[in-house]
């Protein structure tokens, strides 16, 4: 019989009337020492048959107190189910051992030293009749924690439920550090930003002026013809002629730039320049006359 069929409180065999301690203990899989004190902690005896087999009398259950001590052997048999997450059984350091794959010596050891250490989580331990511990499993998971420690136990062995909670908890710090560092290295690149924003602009401007064109050279550089150039951005109302100088009107002065240059004797004249941003307007503009 497996395992898990063995510990499932509901499944027992239904082809007896009554069953002996021997014959229960070879069902269950279990000896006849384990089926007894079973009964002793499940049964009230005096409801418990017995009959005479080879001379010597012996008890036998019926179904529904077979049952019962199945029930029981499933709460203290096989204890190690409670290192992934049954909560509610107590476990020797034997059963310690043999679910950790480690030596009942070394569970003992851990047990006296946390113990000595002033460990709050071992102060109300508990024992059995024969002077054993009995260990809940935050107790459980205490020794499991210090036996990782010390690389007696697998990091990767499974885990109690106080143990998948304390990982949740970790997980969730580790992920609240994580955002106030990012908020925080969001702030000092807001700061920076700030504090850059001047000297980027004033690149800009100069950026800007460095690409100013004249009109015929920025007639040239779009392919469009100068007087068919000059024409339609008059027409456009981008610009107009005064006193033979061209100039922008009020709402695209930020398109264009004035510049003064001197000539001949003391004399100065004007020209109107393209920046960067009027470059990208005529282009606009010339894209839509284009398809119309």
């Amino acid at each position: 019989m497996n395992e898990l069929s063995l510990f499932n409180p509901t499944e027992m065999a239904t082809s007896f009337e009554v069953v002996t301690t021997k014959q229960l203990a070879e069902i269950l899989g279990v000896d006849v020492r384990t089926v007894q004190r079973a009964a002793e902690r499940a049964l009230d005896f005096t409801s418990v048959l017995s009959q005479s087999t080879g001379g010597r009398p012996t008890q036998v259950f019926n179904q529904e107190q077979a049952t019962l001590i199945k029930q029981e052997i499933a709460k203290h048999h096989n204890l190690s189910r409670s290192l992934i997450g049954v909560s509610t059984d107590l476990m020797t350091t034997k059963d310690i051992a043999k679910a950790l794959n480690v030596s009942d010596r070394w569970v003992r050891n851990t047990i006296e030293k946390l113990r000595h250490n002033n460990s709050a989580v071992f102060e109300n331990i508990q024992f059995n009749s024969q002077g054993g511990f009995l260990l809940n499993e935050t107790q459980v998971t205490a020794i499991k924690l210090e036996l990782q420690n010390h690389s007696k136990v697998n990091a990767l062995s499974p885990k109690t439920t106080l143990e998948k909670q304390l990982l949740i908890q970790q997980a969730m710090q580790l992920q609240s550090e994580m955002i106030e560092e990012l908020q925080a290295e969001n702030e000092r690149q807001k700061e920076q930003l700030t504090e850059q924003a001047p000297k980027v602009e004033m690149y800009n401007k100069l950026v800007d002026r460095s690409f100013c064109k004249c009109l015929r050279d920025t007639a040239q550089f779009i392919g469009e013809h100068e007087k068919h150039f000059l024409q339609v951005l008059q027409d456009k109302k981008i610009i107009y002629k005064h006193a033979g100088h061209y100039r922008a009107y009020a709402d695209f002065s930020d398109c264009f730039e004035l510049k003064v240059y001197t000539y001949g004797e003391n004399k100065t004249g004007q020209q109107l320049l393209v920046n960067v941003k009027g470059l990208e307007l005529v282009k606009k503009i010339f894209k839509e006359v284009s398809n119309d």
